[in-house]
């Protein structure tokens, strides 16, 4: 792709030049979400799919670490995420996952845990609305979330993410996103063309 001139590539699943949302089902907002919540942050998604073995040390960290964290992964995953202020999104096979847009479709704070590039739509926006972090930033990203987010700041941030879900993270929403883009406004932003295709090491893979 480096030496095709003249093309802007939208990409989902990390590598391009336009990060967009990587979407599946549509999920609704959670209603009657709990005031306070058990657990600081959790993950409810597989522990494999992703190089360098990062989800699984991404799990390590947080049970090693003796944190507010709870790991599932069953039919009843909404059901943890709800009870969480926090809800972590580590990339999979591509350099994002499904779980970030799930989560902010239901009005949830997603961590997108990333290795080499953080693939995350509309970037600005999104670092007022939720977070990014490798596996070496989440001791301090943890303490911050710790110390100084309180009950009221992280439901001050899922009403921003709600106020945003219509228009930029449905489907709809985001076809909204790539017309304004192509005329040079919305959200959408470029990045730079990430080095390799997905990170995972030799062939420029």
């Amino acid at each position: 792709m480096p030496l095709l001139h003249n093309i802007v590539v939208l990409s989902a699943g990390g590598y391009g030049h336009v990060p967009i949302p990587l979407l599946k089902q549509d999920e609704p907002p959670l209603a009657n979400k709990p005031p306070s919540r058990t657990w600081l942050a959790s993950y409810v998604g597989s522990l494999y799919h992703a190089p360098h073995d990062m989800r699984q040390r991404m799990h390590d960290y947080f049970v090693n670490s003796e944190a507010s964290y709870t790991y599932f992964h069953g039919g009843a995953w909404r059901d943890v995420m709800a009870d969480s202020w926090t809800s972590l999104a580590p990339r999979g096979f591509g350099r994002t996952s499904y779980h970030v847009m799930e989560t902010m479709q239901q009005g949830l704070i997603p961590i997108q845990v990333y290795t080499d590039v953080p693939w995350v739509p509309y970037l600005d926006l999104y670092k007022t609305l939720g977070y990014i972090a490798t596996i070496e930033e989440l001791p301090a990203l943890y303490h911050h979330l710790d110390q100084v987010m309180t009950p009221e700041l992280f439901l001050e941030r899922e009403a921003k993410i709600l106020s945003y879900r219509d228009s930029h993270f449905t489907k709809a929403g985001v076809m909204q996103q790539i017309g304004l883009f192509l005329k040079g406004s919305g959200d959408l932003a470029c990045a730079p063309l990430p080095a390799s295709i997905r990170d995972v090491g030799d062939h420029g893979q």
